[in-house]
């Protein structure tokens, strides 16, 4: 069963994720403006979730640089399910 101790944004930003990645092979690499397609919530409200999702081990977070530069346009988030979240 989910936790229902999580919010509504939490439930479908991680549906998104489980939906769209593949964790053996393939994490979710998306950009902020992908998850407000999908959800309609604004860039805040999206990057306070996606934070309490890792915080709360429901998902893993990778960031990485490309080309020795961190920032929107260079840097990648991976978001990863965790397996004992999934099972529980």
């Amino acid at each position: 069963a989910f936790d229902k101790n999580i919010g509504t944004s939490e439930t479908i930003i991680y549906a998104i994720i489980t939906k769209y990645s593949d964790n053996e092979t393939n994490p979710l690499k998306a950009t902020l403006n992908f998850y407000k397609h999908w959800t309609n919530l604004d860039k805040t409200t999206i990057i306070r979730t996606l934070k309490n999702l890792v915080e709360k081990g429901y998902i893993n977070k990778h960031e990485e640089v490309i080309n020795n530069t961190k920032t929107c346009g260079y840097s990648s988030n991976y978001y990863k399910l965790l397996n004992e979240k999934n099972n529980g």
